[in-house]
């Protein structure tokens, strides 16, 4: 089952740079488990200067690991429905 990560970068335009940035780094985290584990993300759905990224459950771990090393950008939330992922990235004020 797959969760949606809320993630919210400085500025829309940093959002593809966000999305390469965070699937690097979470390949470098999870190694040779990338692979076993199946992993991947998948953008969803782009609002202002938020996306919501689905990634596998048992991934999910690595993806967090990723963020903390991106410092334009930082995960608001992970949900575990796209539903709930498109409305909380609606509602939720902005960080930045």
């Amino acid at each position: 089952m797959p969760r949606y990560m809320i993630i919210e970068a400085r500025s829309r335009d940093a959002l593809p740079q966000v999305y390469r940035e965070l699937v690097i780094k979470t390949r470098g985290i999870a190694g040779i488990n990338w692979d076993s584990n199946r992993c991947y993300a998948l953008p969803v759905f782009i609002y202002a200067n938020r996306i919501v990224v689905k990634v596998p459950t048992n991934c999910i771990k690595w993806f967090r690991a990723a963020m903390i090393s991106i410092d334009y950008a930082i995960t608001i939330r992970v949900t575990g429905t796209a539903k709930k992922a498109k409305a909380q990235a609606l509602s939720i004020p902005s960080i930045f």
